[in-house]
């Protein structure tokens, strides 16, 4: 159990910093940092459960792996939905930073698991 937490906490530690790299490039950087952090306490680890709940009990990656997609979809529109309120941007500009820190941290992530 505590290699559990332990691997949860990793994932969202890791994520932060990415993320925070990529929003560190914005305009009023430090708002969407702060934001990106309290974001990612939220989605993240919730996401990191329910995907070390589905591996327990789905055999086919290819499913695994669709639902993995879709939860990263909705993980993108949630942080998003959190951006608009705390920021009060437009929409779309939070659903475009969303998508770019999404993008990069599910792609650093693959890339370690290959490792």
């Amino acid at each position: 159990m505590k290699q559990v937490v332990f691997s949860i906490f990793i994932a969202l530690f890791l994520t932060c910093i990415t993320e925070a790299v990529v929003q560190s490039l914005l305009k009023d950087r430090k708002k969407w940092i702060i934001s990106g952090l309290l974001g990612n306490v939220v989605t993240n680890p919730l996401l990191n459960v329910i995907v070390l709940i589905l591996y327990a009990f789905i055999d086919s990656e290819c499913v695994l792996y669709s639902i993995i997609i879709l939860l990263e979809c909705v993980v993108l529109f949630t942080e998003a939905g959190l951006y608009k309120l705390m920021l009060n941007k437009t929409y779309k500009a939070c659903l475009l930073v969303s998508a770019a820190c999404n993008a990069v941290s599910f792609s650093i992530g693959l890339l370690l698991n290959l490792i």
